[in-house]
């Protein structure tokens, strides 16, 4: 089965999730030892969120 959302997000939207956690693996893997979450990137996934989130996506 396919899933098909019922509304499209747009390429702003894309492009900012994706960069936000590019970002963020990239910081996880330089420094497995010492990383913590970048509270700019969760704030960049916030701001382009049009619902609440979970927490279960983040690393």
């Amino acid at each position: 089965m396919i899933y098909t959302p019922k509304e499209k997000k747009s390429i702003h939207y894309l492009a900012t999730i994706v960069n936000a956690y590019r970002q963020d693996i990239d910081a996880f893997f330089l420094d497995t030892e010492n990383y913590v979450l970048s509270q700019v990137w969760r704030g960049e996934i916030h701001k382009a969120a049009n619902r609440p989130l979970n927490t279960v996506f983040f690393l």
